[in-house]
């Protein structure tokens, strides 16, 4: 029960510290990152379609690396990730490695956050490649659609790419506040990131921006998390 307690002051506290550093650095989260992003899209966008109809035989060319990308794309889902985040705040904290628990926290908020906004950019209606090409769809963005069930169309929710979104937003989290966990943290999140295109679940575009939202959020809590586990005079002890 204690253990629970230090944990809600923690992320409580986190919340409140990732706040105002991107209130302090707003140049860089509401310019540069914005600005990099659009003019990232910008460039790849026209080898969407192209990208995208490479791979659009692979599940009869090759069953076995097909179904390879689908087991590395689970690393994306929010489950996984969360799941790995929660050792990392197992493991700092039974080891008195404070940095290590603050750098799961961080990834954990940095998925959950960045997860929520990408939920919403899905509502934009972009069909699927896969989608795309089995119903001769146009690719555009055609808004909120309902299936048959009345809930939102997986079919029409490719941008952006929600599994992307939080391998980055962990991976940032994890790594910016623990650098050396960089390497496999970012591999991974890059690993899923192509899994999601070569599954003609999302295009190049949509996992760009999935992960640069995933990073925009990273950020903002690792430089909380970084200041946090240097700090003895705060009310955390995890």
């Amino acid at each position: 029960m204690k253990f629970l307690i230090e944990l809600k002051e923690t992320v409580l506290t986190l919340l409140k510290c990732s706040s105002r550093k991107v209130v302090k650095h707003w140049v860089i989260f509401f310019i540069v990152f914005p600005l990099a992003t659009v003019i990232g899209a910008y460039v790849i966008y026209p080898y969407d379609a192209r990208t995208s109809d490479s791979f659009s035989q692979v599940k009869k060319e090759n069953r076995s690396r097909y179904d390879l990308m689908k087991k590395v794309s689970k690393f994306g889902d929010f489950g996984g990730v969360a799941a790995a985040c929660v050792l990392l705040v197992a493991a700092g904290k039974l080891c008195g490695k404070r940095r290590l628990a603050m750098a799961g926290l961080a990834g954990i908020l940095a998925a959950s956050a960045a997860g929520l906004l990408n939920d919403v950019l899905k509502l934009s209606g972009r069909p699927r490649p896969d989608a795309r090409i089995e119903n001769h769809l146009e690719d555009k963005l055609y808004g909120p659609k309902l299936n048959d069930h009345h809930w939102f169309d997986s079919h029409y929710q490719s941008f952006a790419s929600g599994h992307t979104t939080t391998a980055f937003g962990a991976a940032a989290g994890v790594s910016l506040t623990c650098p050396p966990l960089a390497v496999p943290a970012f591999a991974c999140a890059t690993l899923v990131a192509f899994s999601r295109v070569y599954l003609m679940a999302h295009y190049p575009t949509d996992v760009f921006v999935g992960g640069m939202i995933g990073i925009w959020f990273g950020l903002a809590f690792a430089m909380a998390a970084r200041d946090l586990s240097k700090s003895s005079g705060t009310n955390t002890t995890i």
